[in-house]
């Protein structure tokens, strides 16, 4: 597992990280997105696999539950403690973000057994008590409209990523650019 180790921010590599945290439209054109948090990065190797590539804050490389996580990562970044907290979406960063390949759109089913349909959720937190409800409640299909349908959150923002936590753990989420006609 190779270490890179950056203290500058005019790095390429930290640059095109902070274009990916910034800008929606660059995780679109990447393919990308960042998972924030140890917790987040467990649940996604334990269901999707080794991510892209983790970052992690020179400090937080000393955790053991980070240096867990380093041991099945093929590329790693370990970045000075100030850097990291630009990339960081959180106030307190816990020292490991992963970038991860965003999940592919899928064409919903013409039919479906039980669905919860959203729209115009403003709060990121909202959408994932409601996710997170209805993964407790039993609803087996998780799937989530694409474009034009997007309860109102970006698919690809870190705050939604953070906010359906819970429920990503219990499946990976599949997108649905529309439903199939009936």
């Amino acid at each position: 597992m190779p270490q890179k180790h950056i203290t500058s921010a005019d790095n390429a590599q930290f640059k095109a990280l902070l274009k990916l945290v910034e800008s929606s439209r660059e995780r679109r054109l990447a393919g990308l997105s960042l998972l924030d948090g140890v917790h987040l990065v467990q649940a996604y190797q334990q269901h999707c696999g080794a991510p892209e590539q983790l970052i992690v804050s020179q400090s937080g490389a000393g955790k053991t539950e980070i240096k867990t996580l380093l041991q099945s990562a093929a590329a790693t970044l370990v970045l000075s403690d100030a850097l990291f907290k630009q990339l960081s979406s959180v106030a307190t960063p816990t020292g490991i973000i992963a970038a991860i390949k965003t999940p592919r759109r899928e064409i919903l089913p013409a039919v479906l057994d039980t669905c919860v349909m959203l729209e115009d959720i403003q709060d990121p937190g909202n959408l994932g008590s409601i996710l997170r409800s209805a993964a407790a409640a039993g609803q087996g299909e998780r799937r989530r409209p694409g474009r034009g349908g997007n309860c109102g959150q970006k698919p690809t923002s870190r705050e939604r990523w953070r906010a359906c936590a819970g429920w990503r753990r219990s499946s990976p989420l599949p997108c649905a650019r529309r439903v199939a006609p009936g």
